[in-house]
């Protein structure tokens, strides 16, 4: 994440909502949040967290380029899907001195004219990435 935003010339107060890889492990979802953290620090608190797994299940190889397609169109239509399935957040989250917003239920607006979401995609063997997407070119 600290890469993408270096690389996109990007500053952490920027980001607004965030796409996280989520598979619902009991190691990985809690080390994705306190990623997230380390990097927003107390911006995290002004974060909204989605994952899309819950609805499209885990595809593997086209995961990440599924979940893309996702945060385009939240960027550009403004309406941030909810995780579909979530009952309980892990207890790790509780320890953090700032929590995101984690989008459950119904689809929120999202109305700020700019708006910039990070995707987070995790794979096997510790091959990660994140890409930054957003609805608005300077």
């Amino acid at each position: 994440m600290k890469a993408c935003l270096r690389d996109s010339s990007l500053q952490p107060k920027q980001i607004e909502h965030i796409n996280c890889h989520a598979t619902s492990t009991a190691i990985g979802d809690p080390v994705e949040i306190l990623a997230i953290y380390n990097v927003f620090r107390e911006h995290t608190a002004k974060l909204t967290l989605t994952a899309v797994k819950g609805a499209t299940g885990h595809t593997l190889g086209a995961t990440g380029a599924i979940e893309s397609i996702f945060l385009l169109c939240t960027c550009h239509y403004g309406l941030v899907p909810p995780i579909r399935n979530l009952e309980q957040l892990d207890p790790q989250i509780d320890k953090l001195p700032v929590k995101p917003q984690f989008i459950t239920g119904r689809a929120v607006e999202w109305n700020t004219p700019k708006r910039v979401a990070l995707k987070n995609a995790f794979g096997f063997g510790g091959t990660n990435a994140c890409i930054a997407f957003s609805n608005f070119l300077e």
